[in-house]
């Protein structure tokens, strides 16, 4: 795997998703397509259940997405000049990303305590209070607005031998991770009228302190 650079050039603001998804792969990122329009991966094009071993990929066992992730430029050139629409993809686990998912309320649905008690409404604020609570600070870190209006914050991976996993509402509501397992849709992906933005590109910062202590309760060592 390349090693992350120490300066990132800045992600070219309209760029197509060629030229963005070989900035990610230099960052040392592993990429994947997504199929035009969606965050669904655009291979394999087949369940593990029902591989037969013809994909190329598969002849010594089902590949799937995180396993067809790369960096390497001549396949990503490849891979995205067969369908410029593709969006990109992000395999955490393989690019020693942990991704915080910040969603926020949906109209309608029940906030739950104490959050409502606080009037809060937003996975942001949500970790800014935990932060708090654990005498923590929120790195400021590469991030991303999605297509709902939510954030998604890169942070480097600790080199321990546990290996994160994702999450769903385990560090608190509207907060969800991503690691190995796991992926994310990247700018300049788009989905219907919207797009995946970059609001700070800076080189993702170590996972903070007490995000480590949170996450690292019920994570198994790594085989």
């Amino acid at each position: 795997m390349m090693q992350q650079p120490d300066t990132l050039t800045e992600t070219p603001t309209g760029s197509d998703a060629l030229t963005t998804a070989l900035d990610y792969a230099a960052r040392g990122w592993r990429v994947f397509p997504l199929l035009p329009g969606s965050k669904r991966p655009a291979t394999p094009n087949h369940r593990a259940a029902d591989c037969d071993g013809t994909d190329a990929w598969c002849r010594t066992g089902h590949a799937g997405w995180e396993q067809r992730a790369t960096n390497r430029a001549d396949w990503i050139t490849r891979a995205w000049s067969s369908n410029p629409a593709y969006g990109v993809g992000i395999a955490c686990g393989p690019s020693r990303l942990v991704v915080v998912d910040l969603d926020t309320h949906k109209p309608g649905s029940e906030i739950p305590e104490p959050w409502h008690r606080f009037g809060i409404t937003t996975g942001e604020d949500v970790l800014d209070h935990l932060a708090g609570a654990h005498g923590g600070t929120i790195t400021p870190t590469y991030t991303v607005e999605t297509v709902s209006g939510g954030t998604h914050l890169y942070y480097t991976a600790p080199d321990t031998s546990r290996r994160f996993a994702n999450t769903a509402g385990k560090v608190g509501w509207l907060i969800d991770t991503r690691a190995h397992g796991g992926y994310v849709a990247a700018p300049p992906t788009t989905i219907g009228q919207g797009a995946y933005t970059v609001v700070d590109d800076r080189p993702p910062a170590s996972l903070p302190m007490f995000l480590l202590d949170l996450l690292g309760r019920d994570q198994r060592p790594a085989p």
